[in-house]
């Protein structure tokens, strides 16, 4: 019983920090979904423009485009230093190393 408890405690900020990690990979993949959409858009009308043979007039991105990056680069900057990709790779040994080993454990 006691070795669960510590294995709990082991793994219960890991788990917060896994479930922080996924949130924002959640919030940037959505604004990478938003600056997309607004580029195939833009790509779309220019195509169609194309197809009636009238003089190609560059098309500016429209400002939720614009506003969708704004967005993302300043979440990247305020808080993307907390999730480094090191931080959340497989590790290279289990977390509970230490754990089962200690005879004191066993004993309750």
């Amino acid at each position: 019983v006691r070795v669960n408890k510590l294995r709990k405690e082991r793994l219960l900020p890991i788990a917060k920090d896994h479930i922080g990690n996924q949130e924002y990979t959640q919030v940037i993949d959505e604004l990478d979904k938003q600056v997309e959409q607004s580029y195939l858009k833009r790509n779309r009308q220019t195509k169609s423009r194309k197809r009636k043979s009238t003089p190609i007039k560059t098309v500016a991105l429209s400002d939720n485009a614009v506003n969708a990056m704004d967005r993302r680069r300043r979440v990247i900057q305020a808080i993307g230093h907390l999730f480094p990709a090191e931080k959340f790779a497989l590790p290279e040994e289990a977390v509970f190393v230490g754990l089962s080993n200690n005879p004191e454990l066993h004993m309750a």
